[in-house]
């Protein structure tokens, strides 16, 4: 908003690689921070953004994931499909939840590399791993954790 703000020695180069990000793409947030499910696979989760950005090699609008320290390319492609493969849950003003929504409509999903260093890289988490790829490998995962947990349950009830 163009107003100094107070920040932290060892977080400013990562303020710096934010607002290169808002200089060279222009981001206007359409959603924030929201909880998404995904009722027949019984997940959810909360993304960071739902953006639209106009910048170098990504014009439209964008599943967005901030990121911190190394790169994550597995890790992001899954994390992103998982996200877009859920509906936006809706609350009710008491709290409760409402009927869900479909999420906007999206030209894909970047994630958004903060550097140490002070720059950004804007990635297309799907530029090696593909959609359906991803996908497939977060179902395993998540088929991976639902029986962990059975497991543990039980072995926690014969214990």
């Amino acid at each position: 908003a163009g107003e100094a703000i107070d920040v932290r020695l060892e977080d400013s180069k990562y303020v710096d690689a934010l607002e290169q990000f808002h200089k060279e793409y222009h981001p206007k947030f359409r959603l924030v921070e929201c909880i998404v499910t995904n009722p027949q696979y019984r997940y959810g989760g909360r993304f960071d953004g739902v953006v639209e950005l106009d910048g170098p090699g990504t014009y439209g609008t964008y599943l967005i994931d901030y990121k911190t320290g190394g790169k994550y390319p597995y890790d992001v492609a899954l994390q992103a499909e998982g996200y877009m493969n859920c509906e936006l849950a809706t609350f009710l003003i008491d709290g409760s939840l409402d009927a869900p929504c479909s999420l906007p409509e999206l030209d894909g999903a970047r994630t958004i590399y903060l550097g140490e260093d002070g720059n950004v890289t804007v990635s297309d988490p799907f530029a090696v791993i593909s959609r359906e790829d991803a996908w497939t490998a977060f179902k395993a995962c998540l088929d991976l954790f639902n029986i962990n947990q059975t497991i543990n349950a039980a072995l926690k009830e014969e214990a």
